[in-house]
C-alpha cells in the first residue's frame, strides 16, 4: 500500500538533494531513481533479502549508489561524514529510534539535512486509542517489528535537531486516519565544544 502512495511525495524530497547521501533502510531500491543532483549514495539496509533488488535498482540510478548491510542505530561512517540522511518508513521499526538519529546526527555534517517519510502516532485521539490498541497486533505480525503508535516529530526535535518542515501525505480514509504518513525535513544543530 505505502509503495503507491510513495512516489511523488519521495521526487519531492529527495530530487533536490546534493552532495554526499545515506540512506537508512533502503529497501529494493525504489527511492534511488529519485536522487537526480546528489553526488553520491550509500545505500545502507538490515535485511539480506533485499539487498539484490537494491544493488539492481543501484545500476539504474541517476546518481552513483552503493549498497551496503547494517543497522541505523550502529552506523559504520565516519563522523561529518554526509550531507544528507534519508530514512523512508524507518524509524517505526528500528529498535531504539533515539540511538538511530543520534547516529544520523552524528554522521551529518554541520548543518547537514535529514529528510524523512514516516508513518506516526495520530493527533486525533480516536486514531491513538485505534493505534494503541492495534499496535501489538501489528508489531507481531510484521516481518520488521514496525510500530504504529510513535511519536517521531518530537524524537527528531530531541535528538538535536531543528524541524524546518512537516507536511501530511495524502492517505486514503479510514487508512490514512490511523496510519497518518508524514514527509519531515530538519537540520542538525551545534553538537557543542
Amino acid at each position: 500500500m505505502f509503495d503507491s502512495l510513495l512516489g511523488a511525495p519521495r521526487r519531492a524530497l529527495l530530487a533536490d538533494l546534493r552532495g554526499d547521501v545515506l540512506e537508512v533502510g533502503c529497501g529494493d531500491g525504489d527511492t534511488f531513481r529519485h536522487y537526480a543532483a546528489a553526488s553520491s549514495v550509500i545505500a545502507l539496509d538490515l535485511q539480506p533479502g533485499v539487498l539484490p533488488a537494491s544493488l539492481v535498482a543501484a545500476r539504474r540510478a541517476p546518481a552513483t549508489v552503493r549498497v551496503i548491510a547494517g543497522v541505523a542505530e550502529r552506523l559504520p561512517f565516519a563522523t561529518d561524514s554526509f550531507d544528507a540522511y534519508v530514512a523512508s518508513l524507518v524509524l517505526c521499526s528500528v529498535s531504539d529510534p533515539w540511538a538511530a538519529l543520534a547516529e544520523a546526527h552524528r554522521v551529518l555534517r554541520p548543518g547537514g539535512v535529514l529528510r524523512m517519510i514516516e508513518h506516526v502516532r495520530s493527533e486525533r485521539r480516536v486514531g491513538a486509542l485505534v493505534q494503541e490498541s492495534l499496535n501489538p497486533i501489528w508489531h507481531a505480525v510484521n516481518g520488521a517489528g514496525c510500530n504504529l503508535n510513535r511519536r517521531t516529530v518530537d524524537t527528531v526535535e530531541s535528538s538535536g535537531f531543528r524541524i524546518e518542515q512537516v507536511r501530511a501525505i495524502r492517505v486514503p480514509f479510514p487508512f490514512g486516519y490511523v496510519v497518518p504518513l508524514l514527509a519531515i525535513e530538519a537540520i542538525t544543530q551545534s553538537r557543542g565544544p
